[in-house]
């Protein structure tokens, strides 16, 4: 069975189900868009289909991968600012009502934020920094061609390392 086949025949009898499911979780004016998610789930499927033979489950592993995916996105929207371009609500809804001295007190921790993770060993500093941009296990290891267990191993690492140099650095 060619490769078009044998995806339609995988994903596509549980295409509406997703599809309903990511539309109740995502809902109009999130920064989440459903159908972004369902496309980015069957590329995932369609790479997935090249590596592996058969599944005992599709029904459970397809619901399983849509809410990884689901979860990745909406941490990956998490971090995006409104001035970069990623929001979808009004402009009065998203009004700035933060004060000066917020703002500064914002800038301290995140420049505080920073001096830590520099301190931090490059490859754990490199991780952390991907973790804080919304960047999932699979996809640090993918981009630093490392492997799960050892971006794993270096985030849980680095976070705690994060926490108590944050808070050795209180103002």
């Amino acid at each position: 069975m060619d490769r078009h086949r044998r995806f339609q025949a995988f994903f596509e009898p549980y295409e509406s189900r997703l599809r309903a499911f990511l539309r109740s979780r995502c809902p109009p004016g999130s920064l989440v868009d459903a159908d972004d998610v369902l496309q980015e789930l069957r590329v995932k499927i369609w790479n997935l289909l090249e590596r592996e033979k058969d599944f005992e489950n599709p029904a459970s592993y397809l619901m399983r991968a849509t809410v990884s995916t689901l979860i990745d996105a909406q941490r990956r929207a998490a971090v995006r600012r409104p001035e970069a371009g990623f929001s979808e609500c009004d402009p009065e809804a998203c009004a700035d009502t933060r004060t000066p001295q917020s703002l500064a007190e914002l800038q301290q921790d995140h420049e505080r934020l920073e001096r830590v993770i520099d301190q931090l060993a490059d490859d754990r500093g490199r991780v952390i920094r991907l973790y804080l941009q919304g960047f999932g296990l699979k996809e640090m290891a993918r981009m630093t061609r490392w492997s799960q267990a050892r971006c794993r191993n270096l985030l849980y690492r680095g976070l705690a390392e994060l926490k108590t140099g944050m808070k050795g650095q209180e103002p």
